[in-house]
């Protein structure tokens, strides 16, 4: 074989072998790098399925994607300090850095409860109110409850842990609603006066409906037997006279029984 041919042959084998090659360098992906820093060293990490306790700053080669971080806090005896975790996304041959902090909260509380937190008017719940740390520092808080003084928190007065707040009450707003609560209890007082009142009126009007009655159906009685033509008409008026004074009391007793039992209910039901 000549010069020219061995040329050749070496030529075609090195365009054979960069034929095998080039198809795994174009669809190969290079492997990524995680770089994670601690403010705090953690009690132990987890990066998708891989547990360890770094002793300090640690840099894992990934592959490319989207990879889960969860790290234990070094202080889980303290309730108020959580685990970090979170979801990055490597790069192909790039290192991602993650500054591990642990969150710490806040337990705020006032005395009464149930007033209403707000930051930047952004309601954020109602105490007891457990809140992080690091949003508290965003604004001063203003803690809002009928009946009190509104309240401004300012973040630096707040401390990791629980914070008390005694709330001031307002006497205006207390001797408003004592005024509203004797008129309200005035207005009630006058619905059971009248409840009472159409109850009474209703048991004299079905008495006297009843004895009007029994005294009509004596005289009708009396006007059937009666052989005395005078006394025939008499009894007949008479009794056609306290039938209509009876039939009278009883509408009278239905409309005050009606009206007792609607101001009864009414009474009741007022707030």
């Amino acid at each position: 074989m000549n010069e020219g041919n061995r040329k050749k042959a070496r030529l075609a084998l090195f365009l054979w072998i960069l034929l095998l090659a080039l198809p795994g360098q174009i669809f190969a992906r290079s492997e990524g790098w995680l770089k994670l820093s601690f403010k705090v060293r953690p009690a132990a990490v987890r990066v998708d399925t891989l547990w360890f306790r770094p002793s300090g700053d640690t840099v894992l080669a990934v592959p490319p994607g989207k990879h889960t971080i969860l790290a234990r806090s070094p202080n889980r005896s303290e309730w108020n300090w959580r685990d970090f975790e979170t979801s990055v996304n490597v790069p192909s041959g790039d290192t991602l850095k993650v500054v591990v902090h642990f969150p710490r909260y806040v337990l705020l509380i006032t005395s009464p409860a149930g007033a209403e937190v707000e930051q930047n008017h952004l309601v954020l719940g109602k105490t007891p109110a457990l809140l992080r740390l690091s949003k508290i520092r965003r604004g001063p808080l203003l803690l809002k409850k009928a009946g009190y003084l509104p309240q401004t928190i300012r973040a630096e007065a707040i401390e990791s842990g629980r914070f008390w707040v005694k709330l001031t009450p307002d006497s205006s707003y207390w001797v408003g609603r004592a005024a509203q609560r004797r008129r309200h209890l005035a207005k009630r007082q006058r619905l059971f006066r009248s409840a009472f009142g159409m109850a009474f009126l209703a048991a004299a009007s079905g008495i006297s409906s009843y004895l009007f009655k029994r005294k009509a159906n004596r005289l009708y009685a009396h006007y059937l037997h009666t052989p005395f033509p005078q006394d025939i008409r008499n009894s007949y008026n008479e009794a056609h006279k306290y039938d209509t004074y009876a039939g009278t009391s009883y509408i009278f007793f239905e409309i005050n029984l009606i009206g007792s039992t609607y101001f009864i209910l009414k009474a009741l039901s007022f707030k």
